[in-house]
């Protein structure tokens, strides 16, 4: 019987999490005059596409034009956004410099994660599968003999309750992968133990 299953998806190693870690360094790339067009030109953000300094970026938008006004007593933050339907910002990193992820991720897997993890430039995962624990009605949910459906939610429809704080002239999103993406196919798998019981057969000699 199956004692503990595990859905695991492909997640980009270039996530929010980690374009929010590297925030700093990214926008100082992309604004410092010696470099910012180049770097711009590797992300395959366009002068058309934005002229100015660039204020914030993720894996699928990019900002600029930050500015502080007040109205009705209240200061509020404008800021012009250019938005993609994929993480085309987090795929132009990874493949423009594609040979220094590499680097990092055999320095890590091979020495940094094993001897030093001080050293450790967070790599070693460059190729690994995200684990997700299933509870008890993920596990149900899974159909042995078809497909197996599951859904994408936030927190607050998952417990019919939101638990943030609310501001004007902000939002928030959530993306996900179909089952159909490219190199995003998610993966099962499912870890049983056998019944102490053996099947011995019987010969029988004529």
């Amino acid at each position: 019987m199956a004692r503990n299953q595990t859905l695991q998806t492909i997640t980009p190693l270039f996530g929010e999490t980690w374009f929010e870690k590297h925030q700093r360094g990214l926008l100082w790339l992309l604004n410092f005059p010696m470099i910012r067009s180049w770097f711009r030109w590797c992300l395959k953000i366009h002068r058309y596409d934005c002229r100015t300094r660039i204020t914030q970026i993720g894996p699928n938008r990019f900002s600029w034009g930050d500015e502080l006004f007040r109205e009705n007593g209240r200061w509020h933050l404008r800021r012009t956004t250019d938005f993609r339907t994929h993480p085309k910002f987090a795929k132009r990193l990874y493949y423009a410099f594609r040979p220094l992820w590499w680097t990092l991720h055999a320095w890590d897997w091979f020495i940094a994660d094993r001897i030093v993890p001080a050293l450790s430039w967070g790599f070693g995962s460059l190729t690994a599968y995200p684990d997700f624990a299933l509870n008890a009605a993920g596990i149900a949910n899974i159909n042995k003999t078809g497909v197996s459906r599951f859904s994408t939610q936030l927190e607050w429809q998952i417990n019919n309750s939101f638990t943030g704080t609310w501001a004007s002239e902000l939002g928030t999103y959530y993306a996900f992968y179909m089952a159909d993406q490219t190199n995003t196919e998610p993966k099962l798998v499912v870890t049983y133990t056998v019944s102490g019981e053996e099947f011995i057969p019987q010969i029988q000699i004529i």
